[in-house]
């Protein structure tokens, strides 16, 4: 009896060892994907950093824009709505 088992048994093992290289492979192409992914998406950080500078930059060229339109009063005005917009 045990030695029928032990046939069965090793029949099934290059079935096994094929299924469990499938796995290490399929496991080392995510890590891969996963690299190239966490690669990109510091890439998309940096930008959202650069594109939140740019914003920061304008707000305090509008601000700057808007102070000095109302310190020159009336003949401001145009300016100050051009800088509002």
């Amino acid at each position: 009896m045990s030695m029928m088992v032990f046939t069965m048994f090793a029949s099934t093992l290059p079935s096994g060892v094929k299924k469990i290289d499938i796995f290490i492979t399929t496991i080392s192409v995510l890590s891969d994907e996963s690299k190239s992914f966490l690669a990109e998406s510091e890439g998309v950080v940096v930008s959202a950093s650069d594109i939140t500078t740019i914003s920061e930059q304008i707000n305090l060229l509008v601000l700057n824009t808007t102070t000095e339109a109302e310190r020159v009063g009336y003949s401001g005005t145009g300016f100050a709505a051009v800088a509002a917009d």
